[in-house]
Order: C-alpha cells, then sequence, then structure tokens
C-alpha cells in the first residue's frame, strides 16, 4: 500500500469517526429519538485488466487501487410537533474510484457529506418526503427508481415525493432531478400514480411520467395497469406508452403480464412482454422476463433483456411433492419483433434466445442438504451464436451444531456455433463455517479456452467473520474472473481483478 493511499484511508476513518462522534453526542443529548446508522468500507489492492491495452495477459494488467465508504444515519422522532413520525436521514460518501473505473464508467474522486438525505414526514394517511427520494410505479414499465452500488447505478431523484394510502385508494406524486452518473444522465422527471383497490384482491392503477432531459425533446409515459387474485389464480397486466414533445407523437409501447396459480405444492406461473418503446431508458425497468440466476457459469454470460425492441415470455412450473423434495423448472425465450409478430422468433435475424433451467432440492437428512441443476440456452446476435449447457451441484453437511460444510462443482460445456469452436468451463467451491461467527471459501475456475485478455484459470479464497454482533469483515484474496454483473436488466462490465479485497459492513 503506498504512502497516498494510506493517508486517504486515514483520512476517511478520521472524517468517519468524527462525524459519527457528533451524531452519537447530538442523539444522547435528545429525547424521544430512535437512532440507526450502518457503515460500509471497501478497499481493492492489486491489478486488474486494463481494457485500453492492446497486450495480451498478463502484460495487459494494470495497478487497482479502489477505496469506498458509506455511512448512514438514520433518527426516528418518536413525538414530533406536527405528524404523526418524522424521520431524517443522511449518507456520507468516500470513493475513490479505479483508474478502470474512471476509464470505462467516467468516475471520479469523490466525497459527499451529503450524497444522500431525505426527511420524511408521516401523517394520519400521509406521507411526504423531501431530498433524495426513490420509487416504483406498478411493475415499473413506466417509472423505477433504485440504487446498486455494484453497478455503479443510481436513478434516484433529488427532490420530492407525496404518497397517500387508504385501504381503498392509493395516490403518489413524484418530482426531482437525476444526478449524472453511469448509464444515467442529468434529467428532471415527475410522475404520478393512482390505484384504486376495490376489493383486497384486486387493484386497478394508472400513472404518468414526465421527463425532460437536456439533450432531447420531453418525454410522457403514461400506463395503466390492472391485478385480481381468486384463489388459486393471480392474475396482473400493464401496458404504457412512450410520447415525444407535448405527448402528440408515440413513439412506442410495452406491455407486461402475468398469470400465477399455486395449489398446495405446486405452483405455475406464465410472464409475458412486449416491449418496444424505442429507446432504452434508465428510468425504466420493467420485469426482464426470464431467469436472471441459473447456474454460476450460465450466469457469467449473460442475455441481455432490451426494453427498445423486444418479445418473449417465461414459464416457472415449482413443486414439493414430498417433505424431503423440491423441484423448481423454468423455461424462457426472447426475441427482437419480427413485424407485428407477438411470439419471439428463432431467426437468426432478430437476436433469439432461449433457456431451459430445471432445479432440485433433496433433503435425505435434517444435516443434509443436496441441490442438483440443470441449465441449457441458445443465443444468436450478428456475429455471434452460441450454446451453452450447464450442471450444478450442491452439498451442504451440518455438524456439531453451528458448523457446516458445503461443497460445490459447476461443469459448462460452450459451443461458439459461428466460429464452429467448442470449450469447457469447470468451477469447484468449498466453504467451511461456524454460523454466524466466521466463514471460509476456497474457489477454483478454468476453462479449457485460454483468453489473450486474462488467461484461464482463476483460483481464490475468502474469510469472513463476526467481529461483534453487526459488524462483519471480509478478506477476498486471489484472482476474480471477469463478465457480466447484472440486476433487473442493468448491466455492467467487470474486469479481470487478481489482488486482495477488504470489507467491512457494520451497524450500529
Amino acid at each position: 500500500m503506498n504512502r497516498s493511499i494510506c493517508r486517504c484511508v486515514f483520512n476517511y476513518w478520521k472524517t468517519t469517526a468524527i462525524s459519527i462522534l457528533l451524531i452519537v453526542i447530538f442523539v444522547c443529548g435528545a429525547q424521544g429519538v430512535d437512532f440507526n446508522a450502518s457503515l460500509r468500507l471497501r478497499y481493492d489492492n492489486g491489478q486488474e485488466v486494463d481494457p485500453a491495452s492492446s497486450r495480451n495477459f498478463p502484460d495487459n494488467l494494470i495497478d487497482r487501487a479502489y477505496i469506498e465508504g458509506l455511512f448512514t444515519a438514520d433518527f426516528l422522532f418518536k413525538a414530533p410537533p406536527i405528524g404523526d413520525r418524522f424521520r431524517v436521514g443522511l449518507r456520507m460518501l468516500k470513493h475513490q474510484p479505479s483508474k478502470v473505473d474512471g476509464l470505462l464508467f467516467n468516475l471520479k474522486d469523490e466525497r459527499r457529506f451529503e450524497d444522500k438525505i431525505y426527511a420524511q414526514l408521516n401523517w394520519n394517511r400521509w406521507e411526504f418526503w423531501a431530498g433524495d427520494v426513490y420509487e416504483t410505479f406498478g411493475k415499473g414499465l413506466a417509472l423505477n427508481l433504485f440504487e446498486n452500488r455494484d453497478l455503479y447505478f443510481d436513478t434516484g431523484l433529488r427532490g420530492s415525493k407525496t404518497a397517500y394510502r387508504s385501504k381503498s385508494l392509493r395516490f403518489k406524486a413524484i418530482y426531482g432531478q437525476s444526478r449524472a452518473g453511469y448509464l444515467v444522465d442529468i434529467e428532471n422527471v415527475g410522475g404520478v400514480n393512482f390505484e384504486i383497490r376495490p376489493t383486497s384482491d384486486s387493484q386497478v392503477g394508472a400513472s404518468v411520467v414526465h421527463q425532460e432531459g437536456l439533450n432531447y425533446e420531453e418525454r410522457f409515459t403514461p400506463e395503466i395497469y390492472a391485478g385480481y387474485e381468486y384463489y388459486p389464480f393471480s392474475i396482473y397486466a400493464e401496458y404504457a406508452q412512450r410520447r415525444l414533445e407535448n405527448g402528440n407523437i408515440l413513439a412506442g409501447d410495452g406491455i407486461y403480464s402475468s398469470l400465477t396459480a399455486a395449489v398446495g405444492g405446486f405452483a405455475a406461473q406464465f410472464s409475458y412482454k412486449y416491449y418496444g418503446f424505442g429507446v432504452d431508458d434508465c428510468f425504466q425497468t420493467p420485469p426482464v422476463v426470464q431467469r436472471e440466476y441459473t447456474t454460476k457459469l450460465m450466469s457469467s454470460h449473460p442475455h441481455l433483456p432490451l426494453i427498445d425492441d423486444q418479445v418473449g415470455f417465461e414459464i416457472n412450473l415449482s413443486a414439493a411433492p414430498h417433505d424431503l423434495v423440491f423441484l423448481d423448472l423454468n423455461f424462457s425465450r426472447a426475441s427482437r419483433h419480427r413485424g407485428a409478430d407477438i411470439l419471439p422468433s428463432l431467426e437468426q435475424d432478430y437476436s433469439p434466445f432461449w433457456e431451459l433451467f430445471c432445479e432440485g432440492e433433496y433433503y435425505p437428512r435434517s444435516d443434509l442438504t443436496m441441490k442438483f441443476g440443470f441449465g441449457w440456452n441458445e443465443e444468436s446476435r450478428i456475429n455471434f451464436w452460441e450454446e451453452k449447457i450447464g450442471t450444478t451441484t450442491e452439498i451442504i453437511y451440518s455438524f456439531s451444531g453451528l458448523w457446516s460444510i458445503t461443497l460445490a462443482g459447476e461443469k459448462m460445456w460452450v459451443d461458439d456455433i459461428q466460429a464452429n469452436l467448442t470449450h469447457q468451463e469447470h468451477w469447484l467451491s468449498a466453504t467451511l463455517a461456524r454460523a454466524p461467527f466466521a466463514s471460509l471459501n476456497i474457489s477454483y475456475e478454468n476453462s479449457t479456452r485460454d483468453s489473450d485478455v486474462e488467461g484461464n484459470e482463476w483460483l481464490s479464497g475468502e474469510v469472513a467473520v463476526t467481529i461483534i454482533s453487526e459488524h462483519r469483515l471480509l478478506l477476498f484474496y486471489g484472482r476474480e474472473r471477469g463478465g457480466l454483473k447484472c440486476t433487473s436488466g442493468i448491466c455492467r462490465p467487470v474486469q479481470p481483478f487478481e489482488g486482495f479485497r477488504l470489507t467491512y459492513d457494520g451497524r450500529f
């Protein structure tokens, strides 16, 4: 660790310690106030692949130094002079991205005292927010604001929100400005949502969202949705449009629907999407209508759903025919639109994708759990056509009360149809844990295909220790494979890394 990094870490710890001390003094001096806080620190030191380098591995590695610190404080006033409940929250941020993060995502060194700040007042059935706000209308076809620090993705707004909630009526109104970041531009965003619940089993809602950015004309996104439950069935449907300028120009629309049935230990769900909004919008993250995680190896090469032009469906069946057995079967298919077809195409010109995944769990004894999985998918795009088959196995054995051993292994066969090449990948993992105090994990991954970017072997170890209650320390050392990291259809590339990572999570 060089001297500048040590100084940076020390300065952050000093600032954080002083802030915590001042907050604790304030809280101890106040009456009728509940205080909650959390602190997350992460430090990476090692080497990662430089995407701008033309050299082969390992000559394409550059130093990686990454620091992130998040301190969050939340105050709940039990007896405010106005209203029934009053909360204020604050998050401080210290972020020193690596050189690659700065190159790929335009991230810069930051130290923000008011990274996130909000005030919340509850008064009877009303709720008022000011500061940084997040919200979702329906299933997200018109608006879905959320943050994921691992993706550097944040669509939260600095503004205000008003909500009303009763047994039969719900209302939300939100307005604010986004902060420029990965996949996010500065935009003024406002929206209103009404929802009526005639009975406890039904809902009907309507929303409209208005966006105005710096580099494009205004956008309006109206939507309607409805849901109904009648044992053993549950049905939901949502429809949204994308309109430009004053709302006179229809630029695209989208549909999401689902039907679920559950009886005893059996359940079935069918979901359908028909997204053609014409443009990918970070403030819209509708359901992906596919299983985002299957096996570790297959999920490292994910299919990226698109809301600008995609049609598809998903079928999921699950059953617990016996107390010792659980089974799950999932099938999804998607493609770009072929004319007005309501079903996805399998023709290569329309970027088809399909996937089958099944898994089962078996509990032969109270101290033994066995899991098995099988996946098969195929995806085609311009100059890309691959078929993958993967298997996964996991065995968990518990002993001596709190101790457990977990052994896991995966194998994947990859057929590159476009290049007429095949290769195999393997992953092995062993974990010894004593819940909830500590765990030790060792994992090994390899590929029969050599990569000029990152080689073909990845060995790592991780130790997790609970120092005291609500305070956890994780230490990772070894090689970490690159790929895509995805949540709710939002993905970012992760560069191959080797070195150590230290993470601390604490709650006060």
